[in-house]
């Protein structure tokens, strides 16, 4: 998808660009970056899939040479996997993600790798704000009573938050984003977006209006 031309800099916001395209209903405004987020169930499924096909198919290959080599790597082979499918980030996965401010048709959306995920009326956002993933004391308490130590994938989870309807009553989470520490990086994807809402829209308007006095 063809985004327009880029109109923020590196100096404006390191990790995010800001475009401007014009369609015959008037421009949109994409703010685009890259986002660490957890997998999907059939992400993970297909990851899964794939490790234990490669840890089998190392098993019997070692079988071949030997059965004692092949049964190391299988015993071997299932915790580290675990381990490492935990720990090193398999089931995480760095997705582009485009949020879409189309005033012409009164429509904010989010993109995860092209697709579509949610759809608002923009003139329904109120307000954005960046904080930690509202499931992130649950999780904590639980784990907590079971004993287990370590932050879960919730606690490591910062969110972008829409806030829409009357006095922005709705609460949509329009990003998550895997960091830890956390560093509250969302704030820059925030800055981006009140950055068009503000001054790049008002200032789009002013020369608008300012051509159209041209012609009188």
């Amino acid at each position: 998808m063809d985004k327009g031309r880029i109109i923020s800099s590196t100096a404006d916001f390191p990790s995010v660009h800001v475009y401007e395209r014009d369609e015959p209903s008037g421009k949109i405004y994409t703010i685009a970056f890259s986002n660490l987020e957890s997998m999907t169930g059939w992400e993970r499924f297909f990851v899964l899939f794939a490790l234990l096909g490669t840890l089998f198919g190392l098993t019997l290959i070692g079988m071949n040479y030997h059965p004692g080599l092949g049964l190391i790597i299988l015993f071997c082979g299932l915790p580290a996997m675990g381990i490492w499918a935990k720990e090193s980030g398999p089931l995480r996965r760095e997705k582009i993600r485009d949020i879409e401010l189309d005033y012409s048709c009164n429509k904010f959306r989010v993109f995860v790798n092209g697709s579509l995920e949610l759809e608002r009326p923009l003139s329904q956002l109120k307000h954005i704000t960046v904080d930690r993933h509202p499931e992130t004391d649950f999780e904590r308490n639980n784990r907590q009573q079971k004993g287990q130590k370590g932050a879960g994938t919730f606690e490591k989870t910062h969110c972008l938050f829409g806030w829409f309807g009357k006095g922005g009553a709705e609460q949509v989470i329009l990003v998550n984003r895997l960091e830890w520490p956390c560093h509250n990086s969302l704030r820059e994807v925030r800055e981006a977006i009140e950055w068009v809402r503000t001054d790049v829209v008002r200032t789009s308007a002013k020369d608008e209006n300012n051509d159209d006095g041209a012609w009188d």
